[in-house]
């Protein structure tokens, strides 16, 4: 599902970026864009098709915080509705699909 190209290593941790291109965002494919909004359907309780309207996403696929904590794929969505409609997710590889984190409307 989604994913190609971002995989842990042999111990389970995620490769870690080496060079500054290495943590420049991405578009999603088509398959990863459809998982993103799924998963945006389970949080919400609507259908991928009631989420409407244009989206914008894009894929860090290195992510990792300043200290201890998450470190893997992240996809940051803005949303049709204004630049104030931003929300997170990460790529859980337990379970081996996005889970929501974090929604912001400043609007």
């Amino acid at each position: 599902m989604g994913m190609e190209g971002t995989h842990p290593d042999e111990n389970g941790d995620l490769l870690v970026a080496k060079k500054k291109k290495d943590y420049a965002p991405r578009q999603p494919t088509d398959i990863e864009e459809h998982d993103i909004l799924a998963a945006m359907a389970r949080h919400t309780g609507c259908s991928i098709d009631e989420l409407g309207g244009q989206t914008y996403i894009a894929i860090f696929d290195r992510y990792i915080t300043d200290g201890p904590g998450f470190a893997g794929p992240v996809a940051v969505i803005i949303w049709g509705a204004g630049p104030e409609w931003v929300t997170s997710l990460k790529y859980d590889w337990e379970f081996s699909h996005w889970v929501f984190a974090a929604e912001m409307n400043d609007g």
